[in-house]
């Protein structure tokens, strides 16, 4: 296959109209790679997967590049990567497919062969998934279920022209089939014989099931009729059945057995003054320890059972429910969740306090427009106490506040009768097995004239992927499609809702409450600022214990938005790191608010760049000025000795022995204190790895860096490096402030945050022969700190906006600090050297 046939062209020239710089990059890079060129294509496409919505061809591109330079781990990854970003995609699948069969990863090349055989409205399958699935099973054929509202199709695929028999049961008719498999089918040129049978759904049929077939595969041999019907009384007006005052909670249940033993421990203790039933559904789960569980609830007093006779996804389970229970309102609940006490009542009360609510959701760590603390950014579950303890800050601080929602979310989907009445059902003719189907419920509830809001004094816990795995994805890519198909605007309404941020004085005033009752230790702390943009995804647990000392407040503030910051500390309960916006008028009162449950006793401003008012924050909090901070924590911090904290390896500062180093952790502050010193045992220090440089690229010199951080100082190193009439190109990991100012130097290139195990191949690929590290102040962030142990020959540079001191050190041959020799002279002379060890040809200045 050609390069261009496997990047698809056409598709990108389609999904990229509007953009003439990525095609220009694009046909460039395929001009480069025609003339042998790789490196030169690398660093074209290289800048298409770095936009903010990036093509899977765009990466399929580079993966071949990176295929033909011998880098196969680099290619794995970014096939990977498309993967995520379109599941759906055929050449894509193919790509996957063949790596996780080479790597022997069988389940998961299973998986992705089965949903890749899913044939689509034509019939279309993909060949190499069918290929894979019959060597595989050892089998000469396949059969796959194509089902829609009037009947169920079946696809037949075989490498020999046998007659094929089988026994078909639907409802109450029984019978056999003799199939002849045709060489002239428009299938047949995946195996090289097809057919294709329908079977239209029979009066009072609700399954088919089909035996025999021998030497066939079968994913599953009996499909469900869709229960979805379009209802008028979603566009003429509400529903005339009478109400009922029960309440249905329905939890589908497929895996994960401590997820659903902990969801029905904290369902079974809920209380409410209306009547309500549980119904668990048993979604033909292979777990006997789940179904055994399932079981023993089921003798409970208002627990009721359904199994379903084969395995029919969260859509037709809930609709299962729906029918069978047909009245009042109901709680869709997913089996990985965590209700508090008393969220049942909330719920209702919220989804009853207005006649044109349709649906209720609750605030939750993962629940897409409704997480907390930022929208879209699921952050881990946390144990019940804290849920508990969330969820009884959330009714103090946003007594039944309730915000209107474009769609509810299907984790913990609360529905009010006379809505379920109205719009019906969950749509499963047109939506595969789960995701996105609640939101296509919700916005025909809102066509119908309802509302979707969120009950902000609600917080559920939730888990997210129990059940679908490593399936999700390709679910989300096959029903958004449908989903976009009904509502073309869905992206807009969401992008507009994101944008507004109705729900940001919700989070806010539950951050604040959490952070004055939290129970904290109450002891005396200690006030650390850095300046780090903030990022969509919280911070995990583990991150915090390494970063954060037990006495100490971290607070980040994000350079590009001075008033928003992000706060966290050692002993801070899940979500386990906030933000907030400060007001404009007065920050340093906002802030000492938010710092009141906490004893502030001392503060250190790190370097970086920071907004005026922070400088004014010490006298804010009533204590001494500020101690100007040095301590540079590059490397992953040791045990904690003597209450002080140890590293592992040497810093830049002043080295004593091969045993020890000390360094300076302040300087002497305005009210004349003397700034403690500290001794960082060296133990044994692993040399650093210096890639293998590749031939068919220019020398590089890699440039690591805070992102936000300032790199106007590697645009000076840039043209000194041209001066020398060298191929010398720098290469920055890290995301910065003008990636467009730096590639227009011609010789700067940018490569993002990689995966820290594909570090030492990018130093490799890109020829890379030493290492510049911008530290622009303590480098806490961890990903930067990380890929600086397989940098090449580093060099750190201190205080880069004023370029006026630089630090170099080689951890393989010692520290050495340079505060009297011009910085640009040092550094120049250093690389100077590692050019020549090289053997690069230097030319004077």
């Amino acid at each position: 296959m050609t390069l261009a046939g496997t990047y698809a062209i056409g598709r990108f020239a389609s999904f990229a109209r509007n953009a003439p710089r990525r095609l220009r990059l694009i046909g460039d890079a395929l001009d480069a790679v025609a003339n042998g060129a790789l490196y030169e294509a690398l660093l074209n496409v290289d800048i298409c997967c770095r936009l903010p919505v990036v093509s899977p061809d765009d990466l399929l591109l580079r993966s071949e590049i990176y295929s033909r330079l011998g880098r196969a781990d680099l290619a794995d990854e970014d096939v990977r990567a498309a993967y995520a970003i379109d599941p759906t995609r055929p050449a894509v699948v193919s790509r996957y497919l063949a790596i996780m069969r080479a790597k022997g990863a069988l389940a998961q090349a299973d998986t992705i062969a089965w949903a890749g055989a899913r044939p689509g409205a034509d019939l279309a399958v993909n060949p190499d998934c069918v290929r894979y699935l019959i060597e595989r099973q050892n089998v000469a054929g396949i059969a796959m279920w194509r089902v829609t509202g009037t009947s169920a199709q079946l696809i037949l695929l075989s490498s020999r022209a046998d007659q094929i028999v089988l026994d078909v049961t639907t409802g109450s008719k029984r019978f056999k089939l003799a199939c002849s498999l045709s060489s002239t089918h428009p299938s047949s040129s995946v195996l090289g014989f097809a057919a294709a049978l329908e079977f239209p759904w029979e009066d009072g049929a609700d399954a088919l099931a089909v035996t025999g077939g021998a030497g066939i595969a079968w994913r599953q041999r009996a499909v469900f009729r869709p229960m979805y019907q379009p209802n008028p009384a979603s566009i003429t007006g509400r529903s005339s059945t009478p109400s009922s005052p029960n309440l249905t909670i329905i939890v589908p249940v497929y895996s994960g057995f401590a997820e659903t033993r902990r969801c029905l421990s904290a369902l079974v203790e809920q209380r409410m003054k209306r009547p309500y039933r549980i119904v668990l559904i048993d979604d033909c789960s292979p777990d006997p320890e789940l179904r055994a569980l399932l079981n023993e609830y089921a003798g409970q007093k208002g627990i009721h059972l359904i199994r379903n006779p084969f395995n029919l996804g969260f859509i037709g389970s809930v609709n299962r429910a729906l029918k069978a229970y047909p009245s009042g309102d109901v709680l869709l609940l997913n089996a990985d969740t965590i209700l508090p006490p008393g969220a049942l009542g909330r719920l209702a009360e919220a989804a009853h306090a207005e006649p044109d609510i349709g649906t209720v959701t609750p605030l939750s760590n993962n629940g897409e427009l409704t997480s907390f603390p930022r929208p879209f950014a699921p952050s881990p579950l946390p144990g019940n106490q804290t849920i508990f303890a969330i969820d009884r800050a959330a009714q103090a601080a946003n007594p039944r506040m309730k915000i209107d929602l474009p769609n509810g979310v299907g984790f913990c989907l609360y529905v009010r009768e006379a809505c379920r009445q109205s719009i019906g059902i969950l749509n499963d003719v047109d939506f595969v097995e789960g995701y996105l189907e609640e939101v296509d419920f919700c916005l025909r509830a809102a066509e119908a004239g309802f509302r979707n809001v969120c009950a902000c004094n609600v917080f559920v816990g939730h888990a997210g992927g129990t059940s679908f795995e490593d399936r999700r994805r390709d679910l989300v890519m096959r029903n958004l499609a449908v989903l976009q198909r009904y509502f073309p605007d869905v992206r807009s309404r969401t992008h507009h809702f994101l944008s507004a941020d109705p729900l940001k004085k919700a989070r806010q005033a539950l951050q604040a409450h959490l952070l004055r009752h939290a129970l904290f230790d109450g002891g005396k702390r200690h006030l650390r600022i850095t300046s780090r943009p903030s990022t969509r995804s919280t911070r995990a647990r583990g991150d915090i214990d390494r970063w954060v000392a037990h006495e100490e407040i971290l607070l980040s503030v994000d350079p590009r938005r001075p008033l928003t910051i992000s706060l966290t500390a050692a002993d801070m309960p899940a979500p386990y790191e906030f933000e907030v916006t400060l007001r404009a008028s007065d920050p340093e009162e906002d802030l000492r608010e938010l710092l009141s449950p906490f004893k502030v006793t001392s503060l250190t401003i790190e370097d970086g760049p920071a907004p005026q008012w922070i400088s004014r924050v010490a006298a804010t909090l009533g204590i001494d000025p500020p101690l100007g901070s040095r301590v540079h924590d590059l490397f992953e911090p040791g045990p904690i000795a003597g209450g002080e904290r140890h590293n592992g390896l040497p810093t830049p500062q002043h080295v004593r022995t091969d045993q020890a180093v000390s360094i300076d952790v302040g300087s002497e502050g305005k009210s004349g204190q003397t700034c403690r010193e500290q001794t960082i045992h060296r133990g044994s220090v692993d040399k650093l790895l210096t890639p293998t440089i590749m031939s068919r690229g220019p020398l590089s010199i890699a440039a690591l860096c805070l992102e936000g951080t300032s790199l106007s100082w590697l645009i000076k190193l840039a043209r000194w490096g041209l001066r020398l009439k060298q191929p010398l190109r720098y290469v920055v990991f890290g995301d910065v402030a003008e990636p467009a100012q730096l590639e227009q130097t011609g010789v700067i290139n940018l490569v993002g945050l990689p995966p820290l195990h594909l570090a030492p191949a990018l130093f490799a690929v890109h020829g890379c022969i030493a290492t510049v590290i911008a530290k622009g102040g303590r480098l806490d962030s961890g990903p930067i700190s990380d890929l600086a142990r397989s940098a090449p020959r580093p060099v750190f540079v201190d205080h880069t906006d004023q370029f006026d001191q630089i630090e170099l050190m080689e951890l393989e041959v010692g520290a050495v600090t340079a505060t009297d020799l011009a910085a640009t002279e040092i550094l120049h002379g250093h690389l100077r050297s590692v050019l020549r060890e090289s053997g690069a040809t230097i030319h004077a200045l």
